[in-house]
């Protein structure tokens, strides 16, 4: 695993590489050492708030972009229920909500241009009465 975070990307494993070494791992069931301590670690990380030195590199004195800890961003979010359920309505859906409530025909079995179609057939209609 920290040949992947080799500085140097010639150093580091294709993805073929890792593939079959997953597929080593995975299919095989051999050498789970290494997904073991990958998961500790992970949890160290998770507890301590901080990424440590290890994983900070000095950054170039030009560099326009800068990294930051989003240690703030992953708690804010995780702090969300994640049971509250949102509803989200595009505008486009929204029009299809529209029409179906004003046709007694139901919608399901019509596709967009159809209600298009019948919405002018029914004006058409009125206009003529």
């Amino acid at each position: 695993m920290k040949s992947c975070w080799d500085p140097d990307p010639k150093k580091r494993p294709s993805a073929t590489e890792i593939r079959k070494t997953f597929g080593k791992w995975f299919f095989k069931n051999k050498n789970i050492e290494p997904f073991n301590q990958a998961e500790l670690k992970r949890r160290e990380l998770i507890e301590s708030q901080k990424l440590g030195p290890e994983f900070a590199k000095k950054p170039h004195p030009r560099a326009i972009y800068t990294s930051r800890p989003l240690s703030f961003f992953i708690s804010k979010c995780s702090s969300i229920n994640s049971s509250q359920g949102y509803s989200y309505i595009s505008e486009e859906q929204g029009f299809d909500i529209d029409i179906e409530r004003s046709l007694s025909v139901p919608v399901t079995s019509l596709g967009k241009r159809n209600i298009e179609e019948l919405n002018i057939k029914e004006t058409n209609n009125d206009s003529g009465k």
